[in-house]
């Protein structure tokens, strides 16, 4: 007995709670009209005694069906071909469903398509024709974002992409944020298909021009600087999973980083050439207020004077987030992070860390070192659907200041902190109070931090 609500025009991918409300409502609607088919299939099954009858079938397992032939419905925007080389599929090919379930996870991470599915028509006993139905994104969109927190103040992000731009298949992605810095970014792609794997080509590059306040070993600050820089790129990436993309890039940079109130005067004006290495692996179940799933982001980047940079130089950095929720309402997050450079390293490549982001219990942007590690352990509970609370204590137990002369260090450095966070028609805001060390040296002292965030940036 197949149940079928009537869904019109929803999808696998409306998610809005009005959706979700109106399809289950459908879905109720639907199984209470089944209600006489199946009471009469349970009377068919039932013996004399009231009980339901035990029927076992002997398990045969089936010839192998051949594809015949294949169809794609819906498409207005991307060509029969382009869809038909991503699917990696072909007439002649013995029907894998695990492998055609593959495929499609595959294209929607591409991000063309709003839904996908599939229907099998059986055309000779041994033969079938796929179908497949498709719904294109739009081909031109616009997102914007705003964010308010108390150290960049207001922070706009203009996200545009476009599709079938130059050649059918290309995609461009333009973003800006600005004011409280102002970082361009500009990227073009060509998803492909090959040795049936989704590689990608694409050049992309960055303009930044970020104010930052540098901070000496025991938390004083002690300059402003500009993170200047202009980069540009060119590289192949791959999506062997749905949730995983690795790239590889031959970069171009230029940085010209300077100081703004410092004792000394600081420029730099460095051409760099490097080779990065990054990976990105993403589960989460949501973006804004993750229950389960687990986030991977690390990338090595080497500087070779070989390829015409200014010097030798490299660093490697990874991030972990991992979260899981007992009960429905009880949220555990994990994380780490760990980046270590050279000691050729220029100065401008630090790590930074300090802030809810980065560190609780330190300013923004308060640590910086050639190599550090952190580790943050986080309760959150849910109180209501759009309130929740949560305790966290973070520590950072490995550094090695950028300075070359630094005092006696703490073994470790800890900060704890507990917050509220409410999702408004706004987007999220959320506050926190926490208590952290101010600094890397034995002469630091405990400080109150209050954060305030509020908004979206994608």
């Amino acid at each position: 007995i197949l149940i079928e609500p009537d869904l019109g025009y929803f999808s696998a991918g409306d998610f809005d709670s009005d959706h979700l409300n109106t399809m289950m409502h459908q879905g109720k609607v639907a199984a209470n009209s089944a209600i006489p088919k199946l009471l009469k299939l349970k009377e068919m099954l039932t013996d004399s005694s009231g009980s339901l009858q035990r029927i076992e079938h002997r398990f045969i397992e089936p010839d192998p069906v051949i594809i015949h032939s294949i169809e794609i419905h819906g498409n207005k925007k991307l060509s029969f071909t382009f869809i038909y080389k991503l699917l990696g599929i072909m007439p002649g090919q013995k029907l894998d469903l695990d492998k055609l379930n593959n495929s499609l996870q595959l294209l929607y991470s591409l991000k063309y398509f709003k839904s996908i599915y599939y229907d099998i028509e059986k055309i000779e006993p041994d033969k079938v024709r796929l179908i497949f139905h498709i719904r294109e994104r739009a081909f031109r969109r616009l997102r914007i974002g705003i964010r308010y927190d108390d150290y960049r103040r207001i922070l706009l992000d203009l996200k545009l992409q476009g599709t079938n731009i130059i050649y059918p298949g290309f995609r461009g992605e333009l973003e800006y944020q600005f004011p409280g810095i102002s970082i361009l970014k500009y990227q073009l792609s060509y998803p492909s298909r090959s040795l049936n794997q989704p590689f990608y080509p694409y050049i992309r590059a960055e303009h930044a021009n970020i104010p930052r306040v540098g901070y000496d070993q025991i938390g004083k600050a002690y300059l402003t600087y500009s993170e200047k820089y202009f980069q540009a790129g060119v590289g192949v990436g791959i999506l062997p999973v749905n949730a995983l993309n690795v790239t590889a890039e031959l970069n171009f940079e230029i940085n010209r980083s300077s100081s703004l109130i410092s004792p000394n005067d600081i420029r730099f004006d460095d051409q760099l050439r490097k080779i990065i290495v990054a990976l990105d692996y993403d589960d989460l179940n949501d973006l804004f207020i993750p229950k389960h799933g687990m986030t991977v982001k690390g990338a090595y980047e080497v500087s070779l004077k070989s390829l015409g940079s200014a010097f030798d130089y490299w660093r490697v950095h990874a991030r972990w987030n991992f979260y899981s929720t007992l009960l429905k309402r009880h949220t555990i997050h994990l994380s780490a992070f760990y980046g270590k450079g050279s000691a050729t390293m220029p100065l401008y490549k630090k790590f930074i860390v300090g802030g809810p982001e980065t560190f609780i219990g330190g300013k923004y942007e308060q640590f910086n070192a050639r190599e550090i590690a952190s580790a943050l352990v986080e309760y959150r509970y849910a109180y209501k659907k759009d309130i929740y609370f949560k305790i966290n204590v973070n520590s950072l137990f490995q550094y090695q200041y950028i300075a070359t002369q630094v005092p006696e260090t703490e073994p470790y450095i800890i900060g704890y902190g507990a917050g509220v966070k409410f999702l408004s028609l706004l987007g999220p805001i959320e506050f926190i109070f926490s208590r952290g060390q101010s600094g890397f040296s034995k002469q630091s002292q405990f400080q109150n931090i209050f954060y305030l965030k509020a908004g979206y940036i994608f």
